[in-house]
């Protein structure tokens, strides 16, 4: 497809671009004519000379008709790629039968068009490049045509136009010279048939001059009646200066004749009076034009034939020429209703056009130029029209300080130009903000300050500065007065600029924060006009907290906050500024008050919006005072405003127009539409609302809670995580909003809830738990690997603020004497793991934490204390040794997990889960914890409140190992989002806890020459009982980016050898029992099930995964624990992660040729298993299909509930078991329901656990709702005897409401905490799992 392409614009304010016109192809045939209208009225944008050729133009060829005239329009241009569906303005002209307007440069141009069509309608022929002109050619149906051209060169066309020889024909120039130089007839005077010579005229000016002069007159007097009658003459004419009179009569026909040729810009044509006259050789110039006025005919010579030859034209004006083989158009009628052609309508309207544009240009030279303001400029439109480049070269735009400033020859004449120039003025800031619009050379005038700038080197120059010396050198006080803003430049170039803001504090910022935002894209609009949108347009800011103090409070009321307030945060890793949003506000319906906003709000930081006070300030009832703020937000009326304390809501977007509609957030259940530009919204109403109380917007439900002893914030206050940056179909007022009771002290934290400017820095960690700096923090006691007497070990773990030495002082009850262990910080080799280390915490505390391990332990009641002296010491705490003689009698351990929580409100749950079993597991000797203490491993908070709600079980050891919720970025100083993928470092959990090396069998690998130190891979002793705990958390990005390896699945390979190692040095153990985070076997996903068998077809591709040991492996090694444990005697595999609770058959991997068929693992039954749970007496075995080879109850066969049971397990019958049960514990803390997986009905290898509903669409869609049953704390008590292990899960009710939610400020219930039977959901009755030795 042909491009057209328009190439330099002279002094064009941008620089030499090159334009690509296409229009899209649109069936809408208006829409491609408002296009092209738009083109043409472009042209009062470019700032040029205009010049309209209607000139003639010879030929050679003798059979040529006259040729038409060129019409000529400079015009902006859009630049757009062409596609298989757009095409050119040319075509659509060719098509249409529009006119083609060409812009003519006086510099060189590109335009070269060559273009035709297949019925010849109109035809472009290809002229002179250089150029830059191209002609119409009309249908020869209006007996116009072209046989040939000849090509005149640029210079011969521009000589022609300028010359002001008397040997060439009548030039553009010279027919200006004459028009200046013509007599202008007066109103009601006429010329005489008399010559009027120069010489009569001296003698009547001396004869003037003697009778001023008191001298005679001549022989023949003229007397004063005489004079009289003279000056009575009517219709005499007047002498004009520099115009002298002629003795030929000159007609207003020929004036008018002479004036329709002057006026054609250029026009280089001989005028005759007769045809006599052309017996002229001057006139036989071969080519020539010449015009003779009796006839009205344009002619030009013909050497060939020796003769004049006439030619057809088109001309403009008011009456009918003489010659009607003419194509005339009548420009006092435009319309031309008596043609019905389009080409000439268009003709007709781009002449009218060309007319309108230079009667503009005409203005701006005979009157004045007028700039306008700061804003205006015709440079960014053309810059934001297209990306600029040189035309053919594909160079880079030329800027503007490169452009030559010297105008072309031809236009020197033509100077001056201008009456009056007018430059643009507006306020300082308003020209420092719209810098980039202006070129250099430029003047600016800044009403505001009274100061003059010009722009030089892109650089503003200060004009009219004072001189001289004293009062800073002509420094402008009365004009820094005015200013809103001050710009500076740091030393790194970095253009900040400073700011008063309402409360007097100066705001420092980057200058780009002052640009508003612009629209955003994508809206629709309904109806009623409301605008709406399904995207978010800021991600990551949110209305942070609010307080309603009530209409009718004000600054004499006693409340317990002082001030209406709202308080945005930004999540975000950048500043943002707020110019061009809004906050809004109302109680109901669309009548908000508009807050504009104006400021920055810092990355990870506030922004404070303060109302009307609602409370007396200085008195010690107002808990909350707010004193700063960065603006204060006065109402229509222009007073503080009041927030309604029954029910409001609040509306942050982009944009300062009023919200059009009463809720901006509308959901149909399905679809959510909000506001173009919506950034956020909240619906409050006070609890139990009446009709009348219900706010009428909010996003889906309102939070219920209003009242004004309670602040507001988001659930996930300040916080970066992905569970706080929710989508819109996500959210929800009422699950996503928190509040905070002032008038209690239920946390103890209740004074950070204040709000904060932007200037205070509020960050993440306002409300969260920090370290004590006067006391030992987060004090642990482990077991070593011996934990039973003789012998015994105890490891011990504790963190403090800074560096020092530190100590652990220990002693048997009735003891009187203290034994000092300092803390290691010189070990070598493998024991090098307990040296002290130093840390930077994320929320910015430098710490230390220190081990200590004691060994040699006897049996006994022991007490302990950690500290630096006197003063840095903690509380004396107690730990308890027995001997492995009575332990072997039996024991009993706990079993927690998955504690984890994002605030102290969240560890709560914990708390009163720790204190119910330390109140009600009388004769527990230590827990067991399989993870996910922490939801963020390196938040300190975490830790912090973790182990404050662990404090009533501190006497108890604790056995823990890591979760993937407690590893962290893999820079450890990386706060992070919380999400899986930034998950990969587990170094937080060696800051904690203590556990023994087994230096014969460290937990320390050399892989491809690395040394890898593996956390939570560990085995200890007590009694006859050998427990192991692995590393289930070690993913590829871990291998890789934290230990260094180039290639990942090596770890577990390892490990394995660690385990069969480990097992093998404690052979002789009567149980052993395993625990890790994520099992080899838990739950699994209806999703999975039907992704592997589905609609009686098993995909063998699909594997049950889960666990990273299953996977993260060498091929040969896949499933290694869960085949590890059953090779090894290992009965109980303790695990959580899941957030459920379940407890399986014993379990055994189903090898087939070495290859795991992991999605159909074998339970392990005996008759007395199969007689009590299946009703069966026996297993048969299926012969066809995919079920071939494999065994089931008898009670399961022609049994049409059961098939898809049958194609996830086979089953195997044993006089004793062998295999392990997987025991999985649900949180012992808030998370009581996982966000990704909840458990499908019917998994077959699942003896106890609580399964979803279900609903089935198709293979892949489906819908689960969580199981009520679960939506508790659990814990397992577990029993160890030396014949039997029995485990009694337990779940904690009246914790969490019946709906299972918990809010620390309000009850859940009024019954206290008490443990129910938690062993799933069908448990026949029976809450204990028991393992017979």
């Amino acid at each position: 497809m042909e491009e057209f392409k328009i190439g330099k614009y002279p002094h064009n304010f941008g620089g030499d671009l090159l334009r690509n016109v296409v229009v899209k192809l649109n069936s809408n045939n208006e829409q491609i004519e408002e296009f092209i209208k738009s083109v043409e009225s472009s042209i009062n944008n470019i700032f040029i000379t205009l010049e309209v050729i209607t000139n003639y133009w010879p030929i050679d060829n003798e059979d040529a008709l006259k040729l038409t005239p060129i019409i000529v329009i400079p015009y902006e241009v859009i630049q757009r790629n062409l596609t298989s569906e757009e095409y050119t303005v040319i075509d659509y002209a060719i098509q249409h039968k529009k006119v083609i307007y060409v812009g003519l440069t006086h510099t060189e141009a590109s335009l070269a068009i060559v273009v035709s069509t297949k019925n010849d309608d109109i035809e472009l022929k290809y002229l002179n490049s250089r150029l830059g002109i191209n002609r119409l050619i009309i249908h020869s149906d209006l007996t116009v045509d072209i046989e040939s051209l000849e090509l005149l060169s640029r210079e011969d066309i521009l000589n022609t136009l300028q010359s002001d020889s008397t040997v060439n024909p009548l030039s553009a120039k010279q027919g200006k010279i004459l028009n200046e130089k013509k007599v202008d007839k007066v109103e009601g005077k006429g010329l005489s048939s008399n010559d009027f010579t120069d010489k009569d005229k001296s003698v009547l000016e001396s004869l003037s001059k003697e009778l001023q002069t008191g001298k005679k007159l001549s022989s023949n007097d003229f007397t004063d009646e005489e004079k009289i009658l003279v000056g009575n003459i009517v219709n005499k004419i007047d002498k004009v200066p520099n115009k002298g009179l002629s003795s030929n009569d000159f007609t207003d026909e020929y004036r008018e004749k002479l004036e329709n040729l002057s006026s054609g810009s250029g026009s280089g044509v001989e005028v005759v009076e007769k045809k006599e006259d052309l017996d002229n050789e001057k006139l036989k110039t071969p080519g020539k034009p010449v015009f003779v006025l009796e006839t009205d005919e344009p002619l030009y010579y013909s050497p060939e034939q020796e003769e004049f030859k006439s030619y057809t034209n088109v001309v403009e004006q008011k009456i009918p020429p003489k010659n009607t083989n003419y194509i005339w158009i009548d420009e006092s009628n435009k319309s031309i209703p008596e043609y019905t052609n389009e080409d000439l309508r268009s003709i007709n309207l781009a002449i009218v056009a060309i007319q309108e544009t230079l009667n503009k240009y005409k203005f701006a030279f005979e009157q004045a130029l007028v700039s306008g303001d700061f804003t205006n400029s015709a440079r960014l439109k053309m810059l934001n029209a297209a990306e600029p480049i040189e035309p053919e070269t594909g160079a880079k735009q030329i800027l503007n300080s490169e452009i030559e400033s010297e105008y072309p020859e031809w236009a020197e004449d033509m100077l001056p130009n201008l009456a009056h120039l007018s430059i643009k003025m507006g306020k300082y800031s308003e020209m420092v903000s719209n810098k980039q619009n202006f070129i250099n050379g430029e003047l600016l005038w800044c009403y505001d300050t009274s100061q003059l700038y010009i722009l030089s080197k892109n650089q503003f120059i200060w004009i009219n500065k004072g001189g001289g010396s004293g009062s800073g050198g002509g420094l402008d006080y009365d004009a820094l007065d005015k200013l809103d803003t001050i710009g500076f430049v740091s030393s790194n170039g970095t253009n900040y600029r400073v700011k008063v803001q309402d409360n007097g504090l100066l705001l420092v910022y980057k200058k780009e924060l002052d640009t508003s935002h612009s629209k955003p894209t994508g809206g629709s609009t309904d109806e009623s006009g409301w605008e709406y949108t399904t995207a978010l347009f800021l991600q990551k800011l949110y209305i942070n907290s609010v307080y309603c103090g009530g209409l009718s409070s004000n600054e004499h009321s006693y409340n317990l906050c002082s001030h209406n307030f709202v308080e945005l945060s930004n999540l975000t890793n950048n500043d943002i500024s707020l110019k061009g949003l809004s906050l809004q506000y109302c109680n109901e319906g669309n009548d908000w008050e508009v807050l504009p906003l104006w400021g920055v709000i810092k990355s990870q930081s506030t922004f404070l919006i303060r109302g009307a006070q609602c409370s007396v300030l200085d008195v010690n009832t107002t808990r909350i005072k707010v004193d700063t703020f960065d603006m204060e937000w006065r109402d229509s009326k222009g007073e503080l405003i009041k927030f309604d304390n029954n029910k409001a809501k609040f509306f942050l977007g982009w944009g300062t127009n009023k919200c059009s509609v009463n809720s901006p957030y509308q959901s149909d259940g399905t679809n959510i539409k909000v506001s173009l530009g919506y950034i956020d919204f909240v619906g409050l109403n006070k609890e139990n609302a009446s009709a009348t109380d219900k706010v009428d917007g909010s996003e889906k439900s309102p939070y219920s809670y209003l009242n004004s002893n309670r602040i507001f914030t988001k659930y996930y206050n300040m916080d970066l995580v992905s569970q706080a940056t929710k989508a819109l179909t996500a959210r929800n007022n009422a699950n996503d909003w928190y509040f905070v009771d002032l008038d209690k002290d239920t946390i103890p934290t209740v004074d950070c809830y204040r709000p904060m400017s932007s200037a205070e820095n509020k960050n993440i960690f306002f409300n969260k738990s920090k370290f004590s700096l006067t006391s030992p923090n987060c004090i642990t006691c482990t077991f070593g690997i011996q934990a039973t007497a003789p012998n015994a070990t105890r490891c011990f773990n504790w963190v403090s603020v800074g560096y020092y030495d530190e100590y652990l002082w220990y002693r048997k009850k009735e003891s009187s004497n203290w034994t000092k262990v300092e803390s290691f910080k010189n070990e070598t080799g493998v024991r090098k793991y307990y040296n002290r280390v130093r840390m930077e915490a994320t929320d910015g505390t430098a710490f230390t934490t220190h081990k200590v391990i004691i060994k040699n332990l006897s049996s006994g009641e022991y007490e302990y204390k950690i500290g630096r002296d006197d003063v840095y010491i903690s509380d004396t705490l107690e730990f308890t040794v027995k001997d492995s003689s009575e332990v072997d009698k039996g024991f009993t351990f706990v079993h927690v997990s998955d504690q984890q929580g994002f605030n102290r409100d969240e560890y709560e749950v914990w708390k009163k889960s720790a204190d119910y079993i330390k109140n009600h597991v009388s004769n527990m000797d230590f827990t067991i914890n399989t993870g996910d203490l922490t939801q963020n491993g390196n938040r300190i908070n975490e830790w912090i409140d973790y182990y404050s709600g662990r404090t009533s079980l501190n006497s108890f050891p604790e056995m823990t190992t890591i979760g993937n919720n407690d590893l962290c970025p893999a820079n450890i100083y990386n706060l992070g989002d919380g999400g899986d993928a930034s998950k990969i470092n587990s170094t937080n959990m060696t800051f904690f806890y203590t556990y023994e090396i087994d230096e014969e069998n460290p937990p320390i690998f050399t892989i491809e020459g690395k040394e890898v130190y593996v956390v939570s891979l560990y085995s200890f002793n007590y009694g006859s009982t050998h427990f192991l705990c692995v590393n289930s958390e070690i993913p590829e990005l871990t291998e890789t980016n934290i230990y260094g390896l180039k290639s990942p699945a090596q770890v577990y390979d390892e490990m394995k050898k660690w385990c069969i190692k480990d097992t093998e040095k404690n052979s002789f153990y009567s149980w052993r029992i395993a625990y890790c985070h994520e099992m080899p076997f838990t739950i699994i996903t209806q999703n999975v099930i039907q992704n592997f068998y589905w609609q009686g077809v098993e995909n063998n591709k699909i594997e049950r995964s889960g666990s990273r040991m299953n996977y993260n492996t060498s091929a040969e090694n896949k499933y290694w624990f869960s085949r590890f444990c059953q090779d090894n005697d290992y009965r109980l595999v303790l695990g959580g992660h899941k957030h459920t609770y379940s407890c399986s058959w014993p379990l055994k991997e189903n090898v087939i040729d070495g290859v795991v068929n992991s999605m159909k693992p074998i339970i392990q039954v005996t008759a007395s298993d199969l007689q009590t749970y299946f009703n069966s007496t026996s297993l048969y075995t299926e012969t066809e299909g995919d079920l071939a080879g494999q065994s089931f109850p008898e009670s399961w066969k022609d049994n049409s509930n059961y098939i898809q049971h049958k194609h996830l397990c086979t089953f195997e019958l044993v006089n004793k078991i062998t295999a392990p049960i997987y025991s999985m514990s649900q949180a012992t803390g808030y998370k009581h329901t996982s966000n990704k997986e909840l458990p499908a009905p019917n998994i077959p290898w699942l003896k106890y656990y609580f399964p979803a509903t279900i609903k089935v669409q198709d293979q892949t869609t489906i819908t689960a709702t969580v199981n009520a049953g679960q939506k508790y704390p659990f814990y397992t008590i577990w029993e160890v005897s030396p014949i039997q292990l029995t485990g009694t899960a337990k779940k904690i009710n009246y914790i969490f409401t019946a709906a299972g939610k918990f809010n620390i400020n309000i009850p859940s219930s009024s019954n206290s905490p008490e443990a129910i039977g938690g062993n799933g959901e069908t448990n026949h009755g029976n809450d204990l799992i028991i393992i017979t030795k």
